[in-house]
């Protein structure tokens, strides 16, 4: 799911980390997954997602945060996600990038 809305949002993306930092705009995100079911069997597994965006200093458009909303807007009216939420923009001295964190979950059905 996550794969699928970064791709959709056109913004190069990994799990976890790169490791090599791409050029320009980039997302790393984590699934934490929380099984649920009967006593005799596990069915549903609900994913609670982080995306982290990662923007340069330099970058002027923030073209592809727009298509990210876009992309979470379009899952969410399919009924693919849960509400999303995102967090303030914030500034990284050290790596001179900026970070905006995106929240939302999904469930799938085993």
């Amino acid at each position: 799911m996550v794969d699928k809305i970064l791709t959709a949002a056109q913004i190069e993306h990994a799990e976890t980390v790169f490791i090599e930092q791409p050029e320009g705009v980039f997302a790393v995100y984590g699934d934490r997954i929380t099984a649920d079911g009967s006593d005799e069997r596990l069915h549903f597994l609900q994913h609670d997602v982080v995306v982290e965006l990662y923007e340069p200093a330099q970058w002027v458009g923030r073209e592809e945060r727009e298509r990210l909303i876009s992309a979470l807007n379009q899952a969410y009216k399919d009924g693919r996600i849960e509400a999303w939420e995102c967090e303030v923009r914030i500034w990284l001295q050290d790596v001179q990038l900026f970070m905006t964190t995106f929240n939302f979950s999904y469930y799938t059905r085993r």
